[in-house]
């Protein structure tokens, strides 16, 4: 009877369970990969917020952070950043990042 509840679990599962497996580890991956840069990207921004704050002594936007950056360069950096999170949230929906700073 074991035998039988094997073949049939099999052919309901198609593929082998070591390929169902690996897809399932890749896809895993690719989500975790975009969540540990999502999580960057806000490490980042916090630090730069953190410290603008305290230079104006006040709340900021997103916007007084690219303002008070350094160079163009930090500019583009800080504005890429952002940029990354809002289309993110804008496809998942998942803060308020997105709604908080529509240009």
């Amino acid at each position: 009877m074991f035998t039988r509840v094997g073949r049939q679990a099999q052919r309901e599962l198609g593929d082998d369970v070591l390929d169902a497996l690996a897809d399932e580890l890749e896809l895993v991956g690719q989500a975790l990969t975009a969540q540990v840069e999502r999580l960057a990207a806000i490490v980042e921004l916090q630090r730069s917020a953190a410290a603008a704050t305290a230079r104006l002594k006040r709340p900021v936007s997103i916007f007084d952070l690219i303002d008070l950056a350094r160079d163009e360069r930090e500019r583009e950096h800080l504005a890429a950043l952002a940029g990354r999170l809002r289309r993110r949230d804008e496809s998942a929906g998942t803060s308020r990042f997105s709604r908080r700073y529509e240009q």
